[in-house]
């Protein structure tokens, strides 16, 4: 055990000393520079890890741990102020740093001259190095350079080349900042631009001079920076890049292109190719020096200095951004300050040879000025006397002392100022005093913000008026209300606290909103009072989507809601008048309903009528076999259909089920019909069942006669979740107006009517809705001849109002009113198509969650006196049409009704003999 441990202290010791170990091929590049340029004896020549490789003085090393577990260099700062003789330096042909990115050579002296640094770091090793920066020293460089490295920053500072600078692949390789400052050439050598190596187009006639330098989009595509200073050049410096950001040059002829992001353009000795500056729209800073061309055409400028160069006139406003600061020196310029009254900051200094004159403007008041260069002409403003001893020295040489008799008048701004909640006071006044020696002493207030958000005026006693007033009061201020429709009448304050006042306008009446002043000497607040709430109107709009309330909401309209049978109403529009909004989905039509109307602290409640849709067929005329009755088709006796399109049937015969509510209707031999109840669902928001209740058990009792009869059926359910469902048919032989969900509604004669009554279901969630399945067969004997072959056709399934099942030319008729009583209110209900078959069509009206559900169909026979038959006597196919109403509709309801249209008059002496035959057995 001893030797394991042993063991791994020795393996432990050998990793950490290897962790701090400088990479071998880095050490020996790193220790060919030191050698190469002989730096001081900061560097450490023998020591083998970062931190003991430079003491922190003459630069500075950077070192990660690469994935060997050895120091990696990744920044390198080389800087001596001394040089010490290490040897002669052993022969490289590269210098390798792998994880290197920054390098910098500062003022070392080169041991042998027939190395190039730049050409030694150019090499497939040196993967991350992007920036260089080389100064105060002798540099060779290699046509090559830089052919394998990816800088984004080349600085050459103060460098003697003993070589040529070829900056073809300097300006392919440098991708964003290129800086090149006082750099010569020793003997014959020189920096070169071969164009005939150049892939890119568009070069002009300028660019045909050897040497010249072109910064454009044609050589550099993402150049953003370039600092270019004492060059050895004799050609014109070309820019003309849409991606430089910044420009410093020096001691050039400049040719300007299209420059649309430089910002900021320092340069210093050089001639530009042009004056007019509007090359450069994005430019905000100059800084110029000596610079022979007379500059015109600046915009947007926010910082300018323009020394010992020509500005012949003196800039105008167009040159500036709002807040700028304007320096010139020794330019020349004529011309007239501007007032500049219009811009937020200024600051103006103009010495030197001038020719400039201006006026001491109000407006200069509020800046920083030093143009003592200037010459006045025109008016002094009095700020500048009320502050002449600190003035004067800044201000043109020939500006007049003040007159004897001159005496300041100083105001503030404001005299009133709103102090935060959290400081220890309310209200309070003192005096300031600005000056003693001028005597300049103001009262100034502070307080709390006064706030109003609502004012209520109400007449009473016969001819005073109250105002009640809501907000943020500050009781320790003096506060005066005034009624200015009244001629600032006052207000007489009756109570008071720091949320609400009442106050009263003697001798005064109106029901018009009043125009309030208040004051409390810190804060004026004008507003319009609000009388007590009066609907002068409703209008409903848009198929009874929307409704307009006109009404006196005042000026200042506050917390204003409607509410329609307790449903709020989505409000869309408001002004001083009129309020709009989305009426609530569930309304049904031919219904009043309560709306309640809250506006500025009032509510009023006034009952509205839900108009119905008219729907009543071409020229709402109902075929001319009945009239237009609230917007629906009320049939002549003897005609039923959604239209009044058809005769009814007089021969049909209902054969009652004593074991379920489904009776069957007899057409003649061969045909009926039938419906049934076959479920009840409760359903969730996507339509998924979650409970289903089998509705095959009945108890019934009957009771009437021939001509009017009702038999009455009661589930019998073990089911726990529900308490009570009965299904009702009436059968009458007369037609009937029967109000159902506040609608009324015309039962024809011979036509059965279903009642469907659902109490107390228990259900799974408040959100899900109850769907009762009903099922309509039609049974038909099979002939060979083709007439009873079955056809089903769906219109639209989605809102059904009536359905159609049509054999030849007899109809079996089935209405679905689109509302329904949910505790005993009407509401909207959503009839549907569930299933179909050839002989069947199942429909499913679902209504939402309710105690008491109570859902109302019909049925009835028609004869279709207009269809023309293939089959003639015998029957013809089968066809089931859904069809459907989708205009919204307001009410919710459920009703069926069957009918059957008979093309000529048939014989049913035979049939109904057969049929008594069966119910005298049954008896």
């Amino acid at each position: 055990m001893k030797k394991l441990y042993l063991l791994l202290f020795f393996i432990s010791f050998l990793g950490i000393s290897d962790a701090y170990d400088l990479n071998a091929q880095e050490l020996s590049s790193l220790r060919w520079l030191i050698t190469q340029y002989q730096i001081n004896s900061n560097w450490n020549m023998t020591a083998t890890d970062c931190a003991d490789i430079n003491k922190g003085a003459g630069g500075s090393i950077t070192c990660g741990i690469d994935q060997s577990g050895f120091q990696t260099i990744t920044a390198l700062l080389m800087v001596t102020s001394t040089w010490v003789d290490h040897g002669e330096p052993p022969v490289i042909d590269k210098l390798i740093f792998p994880n290197l990115q920054t390098f910098l050579l500062s003022a070392g002296q080169h041991k042998n001259a027939s190395y190039s640094l730049l050409g030694l770091l150019d090499n497939t090793e040196n993967v991350n190095l992007n920036r260089i920066t080389v100064q105060y020293l002798s540099l060779a460089s290699v046509p090559t350079f830089p052919s394998k490295l990816k800088l984004t920053t080349l600085v050459l500072t103060e460098v003697t080349m003993i070589s040529d600078l070829n900056l073809n692949l300097i300006f392919k390789g440098v991708n964003s900042s290129l800086n090149f400052q006082r750099i010569s050439f020793t003997s014959t050598f020189k920096m070169f631009l071969d164009i005939s190596t150049m892939t890119k187009s568009t070069l002009s006639t300028m660019f045909e001079q050897n040497g010249m330098l072109n910064f454009t989009n044609s050589y550099f595509d993402t150049l953003s920076d370039i600092t270019i200073n004492d060059i050895s050049n004799t050609h014109p410096i070309v820019f003309g890049s849409s991606t430089l950001y910044r420009i410093d040059i020096d001691n050039a002829m400049v040719v300007l292109g299209d420059l649309p992001k430089v910002r900021n353009f320092k340069a210093k000795n050089c001639a530009f190719s042009t004056s007019d500056f509007s090359v450069l729209p994005s430019l905000s800073d100059v800084i110029f020096d000596n610079i022979s061309t007379p500059i015109e055409n600046a915009s947007g400028l926010f910082n300018v200095v323009i020394t010992n160069s020509p500005v012949p006139i003196v800039p105008s406003e167009s040159w500036f951004s709002n807040s700028f600061s304007l320096k010139l020196e020794n330019t020349s310029s004529s011309g007239q300050l501007p007032d500049f009254k219009s811009f937020d900051s200024v600051s103006i200094s103009i010495y030197g040879t001038q020719n400039i004159k201006t006026e001491l403007y109000d407006s200069f008041c509020r800046f920083n000025l030093d143009i003592t260069s200037t010459t006045l002409v025109g008016n002094v403003a009095d700020c500048f006397y009320c502050y002449w001893s600190e003035m004067k020295s800044k201000l043109p040489s020939n500006t007049p002392n003040p007159p004897n008799d001159f005496k300041c008048n100083i105001s503030l701004d404001s005299y009133k100022y709103v102090i935060p909640q959290i400081v220890n006071t309310e209200y309070g006044s003192s005096n300031l005093t600005f000056s003693t020696i001028q005597n300049y002493t103001l009262q100034i207030y502070w307080g709390l913000e006064l706030s109003v958000y609502l004012i209520q005026s109400e007449n009473i006693d016969g001819n005073n008026v109250l105002i009640k007033a809501f907000g943020k009061f500050n009781l320790k201020a003096p506060l005066a209300i005034k009624a200015t429709n009244f001629g600032n009448s006052n207000c007489q304050i009756t109570y008071n606290t720091t949320t609400q006042f009442n106050c009263i306008i003697p001798n005064q009446n109106s029901t018009n909103p009043i125009l309030i002043n208040l004051d409390d000497t810190i804060t004026t607040i004008n507003y319009y009072s609000s009388s007590t709430l009066l609907i002068s109107g409703v209008h409903f709009k848009i198929n009874n989507q929307d409704v307009e309330i006109s009404a006196n909401f005042g000026p200042n309209p506050y917390n204003v809601s409607a509410i329609i049978s307790n449903f709020p109403c989505q409000q869309t529009l408001l002004n001083d008048s009129i309020l709009s909004c989305r009426l609530p989905v569930g309304l049904v039509e031919n219904v009043y309903y309560s709306l309640l109307v809250y506006a500025n602290g009032y509510n009023q409640t006034i009952p509205v009528f839900i108009k119905p849709k008219e729907d009543c067929g071409s020229q709402s005329n109902c075929n001319g076999h009945g009239s237009c009755f609230d917007g629906k088709c009320r049939c002549n006796d003897g005609y039923s259909g959604y239209y009044c399109e058809s005769q009814l049937s007089p021969g049909v015969v209902i054969l009652p089920n004593n074991t379920i509510p489904s009776p069957t209707v007899i057409v003649k031999d061969g045909m009926n019909f039938t419906f049934n109840i076959i479920a009840i669902q409760e359903i969730d928001e996507l339509s998924s069942v979650v409970r289903e209740l089998k509705t095959n058990k009945w108890i019934h009792s009957t009771t009437g006669n021939e001509t009017f009869s009702i038999t009455t059926y009661s589930l019998q359910s073990t089911t726990p979740e529900v308490d009570q469902i009965n299904a009702t048919i009436e059968y009458s032989k007369n037609s009937r107006l029967i109000n159902f969900a506040g609608q009324s509604t015309l039962y024809p004669e011979n036509s059965l009517k279903l009642m469907v009554t659902i109490n107390n279901w228990s259900y799974k969630d408040r959100l899900n809705r109850l769907r009762l399945l009903m099922e309509s067969i039609s049974s038909i004997n099979n002939n060979d001849d083709g007439c009873s072959e079955l056809d089903i056709s769906v219109n639209n399934g989605t809102e059904v109002n009536f359905l159609r099942m049509t054999i030849n030319d007899v109809s079996f008729y089935g209405r679905f009113l689109p509302y329904a009583l949910s505790d005993d209110k009407p509401v909207l209900i959503q009839n549907q198509v569930v299933n179909q078959t050839k002989e069947s069509i199942l429909s499913g009206m679902t209504l939402t969650y309710c105690d008491r559900c109570v859902i109302d169909p019909d049925f009835s026979v028609l004869i279709n006196t207009d269809v023309k038959s293939d089959c003639k006597e015998k029957f013809a196919t089968w066809k089931i049409v859904t069809i459907v109403v989708v205009l919204s509709v307001v009410i919710l309801a459920a009703g069926l009704g069957v009918f059957f249209v008979l093309k000529k008059k048939y014989k049913y002496r035979k049939e109904q003999k057969r049929i008594g035959n069966k119910l005298n057995k049954l008896s």
